[in-house]
């Protein structure tokens, strides 16, 4: 099982978010709010792109700010860093490509096995997703931030989480990213619950 990269790169001492589970929680968030807003989208295509996005996490982990960026040493460093994210990331839409290339053979390789069949929906549906071909890939890529953020609050809402560090950088990530209204009024509203979670002077 692939582990998130960003959690313990964040200080989190309780378990980690496994790649699985993020597209899992990214599936189900698209689901009900699909259903709960009638926004028809379609929901196998959500499901298996969900599903596929990652899957090169696989052999590659997934990458974070903190593996490209110098996040420091120290635990005030690591901490400063974070909270400074959107400094060291200019652009999330790059961002989410930067390592298109790489993923990609990645991927490849690790759907080869599989029958020709079952390998061409994943991999037609992994390149449409970071394509954005479409509106499920659009939105899927919207919520991202916000689903991520989530996880964090979560996160630092378990004990021995209280030294963690900040979230900013998902929602840097949203603020550029997210253009549907209600889910830019849904990311305010976990960035407010996570400012009192943390304290208001670290996010």
């Amino acid at each position: 099982m692939t582990i998130r990269s960003g959690w313990p790169d964040r200080d989190v001492q309780t378990r980690f978010e496994s790649s699985l589970e993020h597209s899992a929680s990214l599936f189900f968030f698209g689901f009900f709010d699909n259903l709960s807003r009638g926004l028809e989208l379609d929901l196998a295509k959500l499901a298996i792109k969900a599903i596929a996005h990652d899957l090169h996490e696989i052999l590659t982990t997934d990458r974070n700010p903190a593996q490209v960026y110098s996040k420091g040493r120290t635990r005030a460093q690591i901490r400063r860093f974070w909270e400074r994210a959107r400094e060291r990331v200019k652009d999330w839409r790059d961002w989410e490509t930067l390592f298109f290339a790489e993923e990609k053979r990645a991927m490849w390789k690790l759907t080869r096995p599989l029958s020709r069949k079952v390998r061409n929906v994943l991999r037609e549906a992994w390149v449409e997703y970071y394509e954005g071909k479409t509106r499920e890939d659009r939105y899927l890529r919207e919520i991202h931030p916000l689903v991520g953020a989530s996880w964090g609050l979560f996160c630092r809402e378990q004990p021995g989480n209280e030294g963690m560090a900040s979230l900013n950088s998902f929602f840097a990530e949203g603020d550029q990213i997210i253009t549907d209204l209600y889910l830019r009024k849904l990311l305010l509203e976990v960035q407010e619950k996570v400012r009192k979670a943390f304290g208001a002077k670290n996010n």
